[in-house]
Parts: C-alpha cells; sequence; structure tokens
C-alpha cells in the first residue's frame, strides 16, 4: 500500500454519510455534544484549566459509536489494515478518535448546511483530548485555583486561555485554526491526510496545556498566588478585587453561555411574571427574541448584577448559590432615586432590551406596564444567574 491508500474512508466513509443524510441523526449528535457542555459547565466555562474534565468511554464515547453503527471491533479491524498506522501510536489506534475524524470529514464536505454540527464534532474530539491532556499535565494533584487565577493575571496575552476568557472558547478556537489549516487535506481524504489531521490537532491542545503549565510551575515555586481571604487589612496582600473580577468573569460567562444555550426556563419565566405583575407569554417572546441578537449585552447586564452584589463586602462568593443572591439583587433593585451606577446601568440595558424585543413595551405609553416588564426580565436573568452557580 501507498500514502495514497483509503483504507479509513473506503470502510468507514459511506456508513458514516448514510447516518448524516437523516437530518434527526444530526439533531441527535447536536444534543449530545449540548448535553456534554451542559453538565460539564463548570469545567468548560473556567477561566483557566482548574478543573478535571472527565470523558468516559461507557456516557461519552459510546453514543457516537451507537448512533453511526460502527462498532469499535469493527473499527480496530479497520485500523489494522491501515499500513500509515503504527502499533504504537496510540491517539491513532483508538478507534473514537478515528471515527471522528472520518465523521469530521463528512460535516466538512457538507459545507454550511451542518456548519452547527460540524463545530460540535471538531469540540467533541478536542475536549476527549483535553480530558486526557489535563490529566498528563495535572497527574498527581489538581492546580492551586489562587495560583491558577495569578498566573492567568498576569502572563502575557499571547497565552490562548488569557485570549479566549473561559476554557471552551480557547479550546475550539485553537481546534477551529488546527481544521481550517488541514482542512484541504482532510478533503482529499487519504489515510495519511486523517491521520495528520488527528496528529495536529492534538499537538497544537498538548502546546496549548504545555505552555501554560510552563507558566503555572514558575509562579508555583516562587509561590505566587492571589489571596481569598477576606479578613485581612495588610496593604502589602493581593487585590482582594482582582479576584472577585475573576469570578464575576467566569459566572458571568458560564450564565451567558446557559442563557443562550438552553431553551426558556417555563419555571423562571413565570417567577419573574408573577413577580413583576407582568404577562408570561409576552415575557417569554421577549426573552426569546433577546437570545436571537443580544449576546453582547447580555453578557454586560449579568456582569453589573454581579458587580452590584459582590462589591457588597457583606456578600460572599458562595452565597451566589443561595436565595441571599436573589432577595438581594430584588432589594437593590428596587431601590429608588439610586446613585449606583451598576443599578443605572442594569435599568439602561433593561429599558433598551425591552424596547427593542417587545412590541407591547414599546408601544405602550403607560410607564408602570413598563416598569413591570423591566422588572419580570431582570428577575428572569437574576434567576438564571442564580440557577446556573447552584448546578455548576
Amino acid at each position: 500500500m501507498t500514502s495514497s491508500e483509503k483504507v479509513l474512508l473506503t470502510n468507514m466513509g459511506k456508513p458514516v454519510s448514510l447516518v448524516f443524510d437523516n437530518k434527526s441523526n444530526i439533531n441527535k449528535f447536536n444534543s449530545l455534544v449540548s448535553t456534554y457542555i451542559d453538565n460539564n459547565n463548570e469545567v468548560l466555562y473556567a477561566n483557566a484549566p482548574i478543573y478535571r474534565l472527565y470523558f468516559s468511554d461507557e456516557k461519552d464515547r459510546k453514543p457516537v459509536f451507537d448512533l453511526t453503527g460502527l462498532s469499535i471491533p469493527y473499527i480496530k479491524e479497520v485500523i489494522d489494515k491501515t499500513d500509515e498506522i503504527k502499533n504504537n501510536w496510540l491517539i491513532l489506534n483508538e478507534p473514537f478518535n478515528i471515527l471522528m475524524v472520518v465523521l469530521i470529514r463528512d460535516l466538512t464536505m457538507r459545507g454550511k448546511t451542518d456548519e452547527e454540527a460540524l463545530n460540535n464534532a471538531i469540540l467533541y474530539l478536542t475536549l476527549s483530548f483535553y480530558s486526557s491532556l489535563h490529566f498528563k499535565y495535572y497527574r498527581k494533584f489538581l492546580p492551586n485555583e489562587n495560583i491558577m487565577n495569578y498566573t492567568l493575571n498576569n502572563i502575557s496575552s499571547k497565552y490562548k486561555f488569557k485570549q479566549s476568557g473561559v476554557i471552551v472558547k480557547a479550546l475550539l478556537e485553537t481546534a477551529q485554526v488546527s481544521h481550517n489549516t488541514y482542512k484541504n487535506d482532510l478533503i482529499r481524504g487519504t489515510d495519511l491526510d486523517l491521520i495528520n489531521y488527528i496528529r495536529n490537532l492534538h499537538t497544537r491542545l498538548n502546546n496549548l496545556m504545555k505552555n501554560f503549565r510552563d507558566a503555572y510551575d514558575k509562579n508555583y515555586k516562587s509561590k505566587n498566588y492571589l489571596n481569598t481571604e477576606t479578613d485581612s487589612n495588610d496593604v502589602e496582600d493581593y487585590n482582594e478585587t482582582d479576584n472577585v473580577s475573576l469570578v464575576i468573569n467566569r459566572v458571568s460567562n458560564m450564565s451567558t453561555n446557559k442563557f443562550f444555550s438552553s431553551e426558556i426556563n417555563e419555571r423562571f419565566i413565570n417567577v419573574s411574571a408573577s413577580y413583576s405583575n407582568c404577562s408570561p407569554i409576552t415575557l417569554k417572546k421577549a426573552v426569546q427574541s433577546i437570545k436571537d441578537t443580544e449576546k453582547n449585552r447580555v453578557t454586560e447586564l449579568m456582569i453589573s448584577i454581579l458587580q452590584t452584589y459582590l462589591m457588597d463586602s457583606n456578600n460572599s462568593i458562595d452565597s451566589i448559590a443561595s436565595s441571599k443572591f436573589i432577595a438581594y439583587s430584588i432589594m437593590a433593585y428596587s431601590k429608588s432615586n439610586t446613585k449606583n451606577q451598576n443599578i443605572l446601568k442594569i435599568k439602561e440595558l433593561l429599558d433598551y432590551f425591552m424596547k427593542n424585543n417587545c412590541n407591547k413595551y414599546s408601544d405602550t405609553e403607560r410607564e408602570a406596564t413598563r416598569i413591570n416588564y423591566r422588572k419580570g426580565l431582570y428577575m428572569y436573568i437574576v434567576l438564571i444567574i442564580q440557577g446556573c452557580v447552584v448546578h455548576s
């Protein structure tokens, strides 16, 4: 055999293509990836590789084999027939990796029609790699969160984790650069092309992890960290505000993702509408319109809500998950004639959202009605933030 052989595609390409000709199977795959991300949002929406990501054979890889109808023993037989794969190449002797690259190629060939599924496939393979790479670089002990935060605060912006803000974005952007670099070779589809695609993606992710681990180790040895103690008045201590800002960034990113990636929470809509005395149907339509068009400003709103809460020294980070967060947020918002810049910003954003996403709000001249709908949207966002932290 020569390097132009296509053993992998000859034996696996057609079954995968037939599976994804069925739109319901595309939807099943997208749902699998979305559910995995939701279940691991605390890990993936951390600002640095602080937590371990688990990617299991039974729960996470098996559904892909089941969906495509290609079994592990069958793929191992195909691998054995492929001269380009050497026995000592562990990542290439893993049937899941081989199946995913065939799947990614098929979705790439389909172009824009299945772009969401393609991005999900690239991300899913990437998360599988990340799980093992995190174990590789933090095998003995999970990293110290305070040293991680110090590292992130003090490294240059050339580091991907600092550029991207959250783990999942850094991983996906790294993977997409790799995909776009080798896309044409992948489409050509020789065994060597598919093998190189896997190796190049894994190498880029390995370098991402190694470079950050090296920076972390320097701070570990120097005992550099962001102090999270709240009872010290020593001006030499690290600034507590820096640590709060990191938490605000992480929680707002996590909550924004939950808001946009999940279905509208009917219970939260009903609670919010009841609290504010507005129509749940109208409020839900407004929220759906916001989900479709307003990502950047939603993040801004969540940051302002979290800043209002956490800049009060009586409120701890841990208490965001408690009913205290909801009660305090209601109290802060309800104050009349407030000069709090965060609250003023919140009200300005709520007015913008409702004017641009709710006809009943923009058409009415009754200020009481507008107040109720602003309050309803505010409550819904507060519940999203609190619920996201509770389940993270």
